[in-house]
């Protein structure tokens, strides 16, 4: 197997296991956080996300980052915001934390899909089989 296939499947079966967030709302409602403060802590992840998109082509070029470095500053973007998620008595913290990984989702959104398309032949193939993968990850 291709190391760039390899690479594609491996990163969206981890990339994409977000097996917590079932259990995220739950787990601070059980803190004691309100519904009001969860829902604004739900919400910091999607306007985050939703507005990086607005302007991430334009990000990207005064970057000048490649696909490859785009994955990987996500990556970094989510470990951090995934790291805050432990501080559960900050508040603040873990808005920051859902902001970082609203950006994190935004920012990776497409990107390994471009990559697949420009780079490897059987693409359609590889593409329908890391998105099975990434599925049945979800399950674990």
């Amino acid at each position: 197997m291709n190391k760039l296939i390899l690479g594609i499947y491996l990163y969206r079966i981890f990339s994409r296991a977000y097996f917590y967030l079932p259990f995220l709302l739950i787990y601070f409602l059980i803190q004691g956080y309100s519904i009001i403060q969860l829902e604004i802590l739900m919400a910091s992840y999607g306007i985050a996300a939703f507005l990086f998109s607005l302007y991430k082509e334009k990000c990207f070029k005064i970057c000048n980052l490649k696909d490859s470095n785009k994955l990987v500053v996500s990556e970094i973007f989510k470990i951090i915001g995934l790291l805050l998620l432990l501080y559960q008595n900050q508040y603040l913290i873990l808005v920051v934390a859902q902001i970082l990984l609203g950006l994190s989702y935004s920012m990776m959104a497409g990107v390994d899909t471009a990559i697949i398309k420009r780079n490897i032949t059987n693409e359609k193939y590889v593409q329908n089989k890391s998105n099975s993968y990434m599925f049945l990850s979800l399950l674990i």
